[in-house]
């Protein structure tokens, strides 16, 4: 968070924790106390601080984690170690905290106080006080890890935020460094979100490769052994990074004109001086302005522009050896066989929403019913014939894709129209009367 967390937070009648940054010699004081402290409540755990960008000034806060598989009492934890006050910002099963404590690190004196961050809020009448503590004090962050995330957690968020440098080096490529662990985005995902599928979810077309740390290093060409050492200047650690086989510079530009880029640059200093000033300067390249968007050709229904087909040959290539090299190539076959299916089916379903409209002259909620009835309730027999279910299937098993992969009615539009006109009526009779038989099941277990 930057130690700013408390300057956006709020508790009734108490004032905003001042956290001014803090020297290094203050750093390493309040690391080494509150490390001890921290263990004292957690024994038997491991608890440990991330490994933190070499050569900074100062600090503006503190991110100690601990190992556990269990459920963590914040305000507890915060009391037990002296904090004036907390954050508690943990979400589902990420667990994370933010306390404020005395920047020379002495116990408060006081009851420790929960505040409330005003973005999580929904309360529009809390603000954060304008009345600042005289006294100073530091965030410290603590973070739960589980026990099966640990070494990747480590990994991937050190000096400085590893998981942004090595992302925007792999993006481009169909590559994602997330604090999942390596993930292969399929190209088909990038289709689905550019032409606005919005039924399309990440988890369809992102497949975790691995969040081993050394099979990650191994894969992009980075070394487990140098990386083990640590790096004392900033230097070491670019020479270090540099040596990552995806790095191309004809994807990672000097300047990039990305709104989501320019965002990370301004906050992080690190990540602004590898891309902005020592990688190109590495090249030799001149510094180079462009007005517009490294943008990439990633439809698989669209032929690649001269100067992105080296590109997209080369992100294939690399899907295929990311595939073998960590063991999923069943996984990527059932992935890419069910969004490519998945696609299909809603592509069906824009072209026969117009159909249906004017034959059935429904509208908006109608409409949505008669075509999710179509969803549901129709199936090709033998991959050609369409014909109503006695039963309805899934979403998910959809058979609508027929239409585009059969040539009987890829060569005959006019098909596809008198089957919806045919049935249109009673594929939605069968809808309703399936669904007010659920909402009767449904009440009658509630009741029950």
């Amino acid at each position: 968070m930057g130690g700013s967390a408390f300057a956006q937070a709020a508790a009734q009648g108490q004032p905003t924790l001042h956290t001014p940054r803090m020297s290094p010699a203050e750093y390493a004081h309040l690391k080494t106390t509150y490390l001890r402290r921290l263990q004292e409540c957690f024994p038997g755990k491991a608890v440990s601080v991330l490994v933190e960008a070499p050569e900074k000034t100062d600090y503006g806060d503190l991110d100690l984690f601990v190992v556990s598989d269990g459920q963590v009492d914040f305000i507890d934890v915060a009391r037990k170690l002296g904090a004036a006050g907390v954050i508690c910002s943990s979400s589902g099963k990420h667990q994370m905290c933010s306390i404020g404590v005395l920047k020379d690190g002495s116990r408060s004196s006081h009851e420790t106080v929960v505040y409330k961050n005003i973005s999580s809020n929904n309360s529009k009448k809390a603000q954060p006080s304008t009345t600042v503590t005289v006294e100073e004090y530091a965030q410290i962050d603590i973070e739960v890890i589980s026990s099966e995330d640990f070494r990747w957690h480590s990994f991937y968020s050190s000096y400085g935020d590893m998981g942004a440098l090595l992302g925007n080096i792999t993006r481009n490529l169909g590559l994602t460094i997330s604090d999942k662990g390596l993930v292969l985005r399929l190209k088909e995902l990038d289709y689905a979100k550019k032409t606005r599928l919005e039924q399309v979810a990440d988890k369809d077309g992102m497949l975790i490769l691995s969040n081993d740390p050394d099979r990650v290093m191994a894969f992009l060409g980075l070394s487990f052994r140098r990386y083990a050492e640590g790096f004392a200047t900033v230097s070491e650690f670019f020479r270090w990074l540099r040596e990552c086989r995806l790095i191309d510079l004809n994807i990672i530009r000097k300047k990039r004109n990305i709104s989501r880029d320019r965002q990370k640059e301004s906050k992080r200093t690190l990540y602004s001086k590898f891309f902005e000033e020592w990688l190109p300067k590495s090249y030799g390249i001149e510094d180079e302005e462009s007005d517009t968007d490294d943008q990439v050709c990633d439809s698989p229904q669209e032929e690649p522009r001269d100067d992105d087909r080296m590109r997209w040959e080369k992100r294939e290539r690399l899907r295929d050896e990311a595939v073998k090299f960590f063991d999923k190539e069943e996984e990527y076959r059932t992935m890419f066989g069910g969004l490519q299916r998945l696609i299909c089916n809603l592509w069906v379903e824009r072209l026969l929403k117009p159909i249906i409209a004017a034959e059935s002259g429904a509208k908006d909620k109608k409409l949505a019913e008669i075509v999710r009835a179509f969803r549901r309730w129709v199936c090709f027999l033998g991959g050609t014939k369409p014909c109503v279910l006695p039963e309805p299937h899934s979403d998910a098993e959809s058979q609508l894709f027929w239409f585009l992969k059969s040539r009987r009615f890829m060569n005959n539009p006019d098909l596809a129209q008198s089957f919806v006109a045919e049935h249109w009526e009673e594929l939605k009779t069968l809808e309703r009367r399936w669904a007010k038989g659920s909402r009767e099941v449904e009440g009658t277990t509630m009741t029950g």
